[in-house]
């Protein structure tokens, strides 16, 4: 429904880009409805200070150059990531004079937005009211209401 158009990866690409990036994109994709290109994702550095950076760019013509220290640990570069391009994702839709919540807490419809963070080394969207995991990262899908053929 919603579109992300991921970095192209060649030979060379680090296996950071699947590990980490793609579950954020499937989420970015499946339930924001802004429109974001990745662009010059890179892997930067050596050993302790490695990490990545990349270019997201909205439809309207912004840019953001993100960039994320990795850990060793996916599951918290996900998350890490993950909240950095949240920040990205409600600024867009602000712009477009889209509600600035992504992605929204399905528990509490128009009040807020779910919380990057980690769970028991599992990458978790997390209710900020209530504590509760909604979702692992990478697992959203279209809020779009289902018709009933009822």
């Amino acid at each position: 429904m919603y579109c992300v158009t991921e970095p192209h990866r060649d030979a060379g690409t680090h296996p950071w880009f699947e590990r980490v990036l793609a579950p954020i994109l499937h989420d970015l994709g499946a339930t924001c409805a802004a429109s974001f290109e990745i662009r010059d994702a890179r892997w930067e550095g050596q050993s302790i200070s490695a990490g990545i950076s990349f270019v997201i760019c909205h439809s309207l013509g912004a840019e953001k150059r993100v960039s994320v220290v990795a850990s060793g640990k996916p599951w918290h570069d996900i998350a890490d990531t993950a909240d950095k391009v949240q920040d990205v994702a409600t600024d867009a839709l602000w712009f477009e004079g889209l509600s600035p919540v992504w992605p929204e807490c399905p528990e509490h419809p128009g009040s807020h937005a779910l919380l990057a963070t980690v769970v028991s080394e599992r990458p978790v969207w997390l209710c900020p009211a209530n504590r509760e995991v909604i979702a692992e990262i990478g697992t959203l899908s279209d809020p779009s209401p289902q018709v009933d053929s009822a």
